[in-house]
């Protein structure tokens, strides 16, 4: 378990720094090389960390990765596909983007 915690603290500090190549990596050494049970500990983790970042679901709309968001605890198919919908349309990125040059910080720290 205290692997799978430094794990985690490393995946944070990648998260905070936006490496999603580090991100990535790691994630895929948790699940090649830990049990179901420390996978599901650690996914639920990460997903509760990125829901609270646009960035992240914005990401993830424009790939139209349905199963990553249905892994987010209380996100199903529909809601996953409202938030792809949402989160893919022209108008909506261009109000988020303004927004953001207003000052507005979309991410919970």
């Amino acid at each position: 378990m205290e692997l799978l915690k430094q794990l985690v603290a490393l995946w944070e500090d990648a998260y905070r720094k936006e490496d999603s190549f580090h991100m990535n990596k790691i994630e895929k050494c948790v699940h090649d090389n830990f049990t179901d049970f420390g996978i599901m500990i650690f996914d639920q983790y990460i997903e509760s960390r990125k829901r609270r970042d646009i960035d992240y679901l914005i990401k993830v709309a424009a790939d139209n990765d349905i199963e990553r968001l249905t892994r987010i605890k209380g996100i199903g198919i529909k809601t996953a596909k409202a938030i792809i919908k949402a989160f893919t349309d022209p108008e909506t990125l261009a109000m988020i983007k303004e927004l953001r040059e207003l000052g507005l910080n979309f991410r919970e720290e």
